[in-house]
């Protein structure tokens, strides 16, 4: 019996959990996304839905939002606040 933990499937599951809770991002140029984690591709391109954009203490209501993976700094959701 094989016991090697099958990593990429593992990752898959962990992101599938996470789908459709409020999650927040930041990216290269400074701006940050609050919205809900809808999916992520292979190149790490993420979609969050309901966001806002949050740029210079202004926010502004985006609606649907891609986010390209090589943008991202730090992705984090929000446990506490589901669909």
């Amino acid at each position: 019996m094989n016991a090697t933990p099958n990593y990429q499937t593992d990752a898959v599951k962990l992101l599938a959990e996470q789908l459709n809770k409020k999650a927040r991002v930041h990216i290269s140029d400074g701006r940050v996304f609050e919205g809900f984690f809808c999916c992520v591709d292979n190149a790490v391109n993420l979609v969050l839905y309901d966001a806002v954009e949050f740029k210079q203490g202004n926010a502004r209501r985006i609606g649907l939002i891609s986010i390209p993976g090589k943008h991202i700094l730090q992705f984090k959701v929000f446990e506490y606040d589901y669909v």
